[in-house]
């Protein structure tokens, strides 16, 4: 639930700042003195009587500073009512104080009342009025000239664009704001730069750390500002500190900071001031997440003190039963709870309408109050007029309309309203949808990932709606399946898609610019590795790459729409099938709170997919539990016979014997080879079907673009592990890979090594001979060539197929604690790997010559290289095909090749045997080349033939193949 915070003190203090500003130096004029005097004590209509009258007589300079003064008591009082609520009010304040400013030609001030009004329009008015303002004052502050207040109208117009998700025009007004901040030297606006980085850090990038590092550097400058802008400064920062420290759930250091937040406010305001007690609202929150229900019941009784204050506004009290009210909710007190909110409307309905924001929150929390309490009809009337006023407010298209729908969908549910439930939820994903393939092109890459986690549960959660509620093979399963559709991958396929369109359309420029980004990321992770995140140089890449990412992203709207792949939808897939074939797309998913699994069966003559319930995450877990997490033990029979039940069983009954099964797994199905089960002692499931293992269903429509023809080859194998630093040297310099990787480097301790694997070197040999029988050219990496150098040179010239045969990694992050090498990564692409020759200097710390690099591959470097052109990668190596999984896919080598544009993989489960692997590898290149190029039947007959040599599926089951 979303916090009420206000920063009210930086209006307040600004307010009196500027009233004992004014009264410094007074004119020898006796209604001049006394009007200072009225305006100090807040008695502002008293105050412009008094100066009105004056203005008989003045003349001159006196003249224009009672006009400056009566436009001041406007704005002051202007302040105080937007202080209180009241805006309505405060706007008619400031349009009198423009006016007196205007009269005498008092840019600087008219600024400040410009501003005031803007920010009125933007919450309650008109964002296309508020953009008319903050314009205003850019035009003012660049005639002035006034940088701070530039600064200031350039982010209150970023916020509108941003409320507004008009992407293309907020991308670029914060490229000219981050360059006008950037090249200013004066503290204030340092400060400023450093609150909107730590805030984009934590709201778009996910990056609580930056954030906080950003915020800390602004308390050390709080010293160095003016003494009476001091406690407003420390006052913002806290606050900003606090609501971090309450996002990662380090609740004792958000008290801490909301301590500080409380004595600012004690210092700025009296006892009889109802601003003294604000603060309490976020410890009162913070209380509740801790789970503190007197403490935080306590801190409620603080706020209700104020009530019995003259100066405390209607608005003000409003918001403390509201608050109340979440508490109870908080605690399973849904009565009182109810009880609050509908007082607190009551108070709110004498002012506002029923579409004020305000009063559509407190709608939506009593309709969740009636949804616990299983009262589903008051629920539903509640959800309904929630969405109604959406509707009439946001529009038809907007986000909030959106999620409206949603709510209304999910109770709709549970009144049994299938059918309505269904068109709502539909209406509520086709929006979003579209709102996301309009935003989702001008966001940085830093950007997406938290925009989609945002916004994404309306679609990742279509299934587990449509399986609670009994769909089947209708409309509404067709539009949870292009939910799921849209959203496997696509982070992964929108990244990959953006870098396509800058190499197909950018210039020279933007590709260097590209490679720079590239180069400041993998600088970035050595450095937070090495000195932890926030550090002075971590926070300068970080600010270096959001520029440079930016920039790229403006570029590539310009060239195009790279988010066209969003638009594939069962339709297509279907017509893309052929008789006899089949596809099953698996998904996992939260249904009350227990982690289960579906899958959807497309087959081209059905006019919708089949939804296809099938077993929980705890059935799984059990099942590896009694092969000790031993994971070939699963593909053995009788064990496998288990496994079929959870996972094939409810599937075989759509499928016909030997039809083509395309599959995208899902969750833990990533780590099993569903071809590789046995169904008798004798066969698998591989002999009964046809398996092809896909990243995305997309994939089937992209068949008919996939090339042939085949010409060229690399092969990696024979590496050795332990090379002498001369000949590393010598092997670096053959090769200019600078571009991507020439800042990688460093000194790490481990005391294991990596092993020569002799049947690496007969694998490499057989294949290079069996290619070059085909003419296809295949040019070898072996001993001490097959350098990472080697490897990356191939960025941008990637031949159709790449063949690795060496030691491959993966570990979790718990593991790698253990291994100093990799110790202190968290991010799974840089725990997953290949050993190149050398590797061993690398793993054991040994201090390398400069530029060489270490020769441990990890999945982030690969990532980074452009091999669009291969066609075929293998990866001959153990635990190639693991990764930290989710609802992206797996994270490792996996995505790293596919994100770097190759077209098939093939890996391994687990460890796999040296010489059998060499067998399996020698046997698969003999039938691609004596089959005419067909990789998946040639991977089949390989594995038939380890197996019929080999039977222990230790042998052959870990090995996979993925487009």
């Amino acid at each position: 639930m979303r916090r009420w915070v206000t920063y009210i003190l930086f209006i307040m203090a600004t307010v009196g700042v500027n009233a004992r500003q004014y009264t410094e130096t007074q004119p020898d004029s006796t209604y001049y003195s006394c009007a200072l005097e009225l305006i100090l004590k807040r008695d502002y209509e008293k105050a412009r009587s008094v100066l009105h009258q004056g203005l008989t007589f003045a003349t001159g300079e006196m003249r224009i500073k009672s006009i400056q003064k009566i436009g001041l008591s406007w704005y002051f009082e202007g302040c105080v009512l937007k202080l209180q609520n009241k805006n309505k009010e405060a706007y008619r304040c400031f349009i009198e104080a423009r006016k007196s400013f205007q009269e005498i030609s008092d840019k600087g001030d008219e600024m400040s009342v410009l501003k005031q009004m803007a920010e009125i329009e933007k919450r309650f008015y008109s964002a296309d009025e508020a953009m008319k303002r903050y314009n205003e004052v850019v035009n003012i502050a660049r005639q002035i000239p006034d940088t701070l207040m530039w600064i200031d109208a350039l982010k209150g117009q970023s916020g509108v664009l941003k409320e507004l998700g008009e992407w293309e025009e907020y991308l670029q007004l914060s490229l000219r704001l981050d360059s006008l901040m950037s090249n200013v030297g004066d503290v204030n606006i340092q400060m400023e730069l450093n609150y909107e980085r730590g805030d984009n850090a934590q709201n778009l990038w996910g990056n609580d750390a930056l954030a906080e590092s950003f915020y800390l550097k602004n308390l050390s400058l709080i010293p160095n500002l003016q003494e009476e802008v001091r406690n407003s400064q420390l006052f913002i920062t806290s606050l900003r500190l606090c609501d971090l420290k309450i996002a990662q759930k380090k609740y004792d250091d958000a008290l801490k900071y909301n301590t500080c937040c409380l004595s600012c406010y004690a210092s700025e305001f009296g006892l009889a001031s109802a601003n003294r007690y604000s603060p309490y609202r976020n410890r009162a929150y913070i209380y509740q997440k801790m789970g503190l229900k007197d403490s935080a019941f306590c801190c409620m009784d603080s706020l209700f003190l104020s009530h019995q204050l003259k100066s405390v506004s209607m608005e003000t009290v409003a918001g403390h039963y509201v608050q109340r009210g979440l508490l109870y909710a908080n605690f399973d007190e849904y009565d009182l709870a109810i009880a609050d909110y509908k007082y607190a409307d009551s108070l709110l309905s004498v002012r506002y309408p029923e579409d004020s924001n305000s009063r559509m929150h407190i709608l939506l929390a009593m309709a969740n109050c009636w949804y616990h309490k299983k009262d589903f009809a008051v629920a539903k009337k509640n959800y309904s007029h929630y969405s109604v006023l959406c509707k009439s407010k946001y529009g038809d298209q907007s986000m909030e309309y959106a999620n409206s729908l949603y709510y209304l969908a999910n109770i709709e549910g549970f009144t049994n309203e299938k059918q309505v439930g269904c068109k709502d939820y539909r209406q509520a994903a086709i929006l979003l949808k579209e709102l996301i393939k309009k935003q989702l092109r001008y966001l940085p890459t830093n950007a997406r990932t938290k925009y989609w986690n945002d916004l994404s549960d309306i679609l990742w959660n279509m299934t587990a709606y449509a399986v609670k509620i009994g769909v089947k093979q209708e409309p509404f399963a067709c539009d949870a399946y292009n939910a799921l559709v849209f959203s496997k991958g696509l982070l992964l396929e929108s990244e990959r898609s953006m870098r396509n369109l800058l190499r197909q359309s950018g210039t020279e420029e933007d590709l260097a610019l590209y490679n720079k980004m590239l180069l400041l990321q993998s600088r970035l992770t050595e450095v937070e590795r090495a000195t932890g995140k926030g550090t002075e140089n971590a926070n300068e890449l970080y600010s270096q790459i959001d520029q440079i990412d930016k920039q790229l992203a403006s570029k590539c709207s310009f060239y195009g729409n790279y988010t066209q792949f969003l638009n594939t939808q069962y339709q297509d897939i279907k017509n893309a099938l052929k008789e006899g074939e089949v596809a099953i797309d698996f998904t996992d998913f939260k249904l009350d709170s227990v982690h289960c699994y579906a899958a959807y069966v497309l087959r081209k003559e059905w006019e919708y997919p089949l939804l296809v319930p099938l077993f929980n995450q705890n059935q799984l877990d059990s099942l590896y539990n009694t092969v000790n997490n031993i994971t070939d033990r699963l593909y053995h029979f009788p064990y496998s016979q288990s496994l079929l039940k959870l996972c094939w069983e409810s599937l075989s009954h759509y499928i016909h014997l030997g039809e083509t099964v395309y599959y995208v797994p899902a969750g833990t199905l990533h780590q099993l080879s569903l071809e590789s089960v046995a169904v008798t002692s004798d066969s698998i499931l591989g002999d009964q079907y046809h398996f092809i293992r896909l990243s995305s269903t997309r994939e089937i429509c992209r068949q008919e673009l996939q090339q042939t023809g085949h010409t060229s080859a690399v092969l990696y194998g024979g590496l050795y592990y332990d090379v002498d630093l001369s000949v590393m040297d010598a092997e670096s310099k053959k090769y200019d890979i600078s571009r991507l990787f020439a800042l990688r480097g460093g000194a790490m301790v481990s005391d294991s090594v990596y092993r020569y694997l002799p049947m690496t070197q007969e694998e490499v040999n057989s294949i290079a001979d069996l290619l070059g029988d085909c003419r296809i050219d295949a040019t070898i990496y072996t001993g001490t060539q097959g350098t990472e150098e080697s490897f990356f040179h191939l960025d941008g010239q990637a031949p159709q197929i790449i063949h690795l045969a060496t030691h491959g990694f993966y570990y979790t992050p718990t593991d790698a604690e253990n291994v100093s090498r990799l110790a202190g990564y968290q991010n799974a692409m840089l725990l997953s790997g290949v050993i190149m020759s050398g590797g061993n200097a690398g793993w054991k710390g040994t201090m390398l010559p400069e530029g060489v690099l270490d020769g441990i591959m990890t999945a982030d470097d690969i990532s980074r290289l452009n091999l669009k052109g291969a066609d075929l990668v293998v990866l001959s190596a153990c635990d190639t095909g693991l990764g930290s999984i989710n609802s992206e896919g797996v994270f490792g080598l996996q995505r790293a090749f596919k994100k770097a544009g190759v077209q098939t993989l093939v890996m391994s489960l687990w460890g796999v045997s040296d010489w059998t692997t060499k067998e399996f590898m020698v046997h698969f290149y003999r039938n691609l080349t004596e089959n005419g190029w067909n990789k998946r039947k040639a991977f089949e007959d390989a594995k038939a033939f380890i197996r019929q040599t080999y039977p222990e599926p230790f042998y052959w089951a870990g090995f996979i193949m993925l487009d």
